[in-house]
């Protein structure tokens, strides 16, 4: 072979080395770059989640406030009624001792 020929063949195998070595370069720039997107993309989803989960733990507890005030408010309501029952049944007994006394 001649020298030209080798010279020629070394060039070409440089040529070669230096376009899969650059390749190589930014396909590792194009992975770090899709990596960082990624972490990027991920913080942001965590970050929506947690607002979720804040909003939801404050509807739960409203919720919960909600549904206690019911409830105070329905035995509140049984209270008063049964001291309703009471009073009229007090009144009734009254009534009847005093009819009876009279009667007699």
């Amino acid at each position: 072979m001649s020298d030209h020929f080798i010279k020629e063949l070394l060039n070409i195998e440089a040529e070669a080395d230096n376009i899969v070595n650059n390749a190589r370069q930014k396909a590792e720039r194009i992975i770090a770059d899709i990596d960082n997107e990624i972490n990027l993309i991920k913080g942001i989803l965590e970050n929506k989640q947690h607002q979720k989960l804040e909003l939801l733990r404050a509807e739960i507890v409203n919720l919960q406030m909600s549904e206690e005030e019911g409830l105070r408010n329905e035995s509140e309501l049984l209270k008063k009624k049964l001291l309703n029952i009471n009073n009229k049944s007090m009144e009734d007994a009254v009534t009847w001792v005093v009819k009876h006394i009279y009667e007699s």
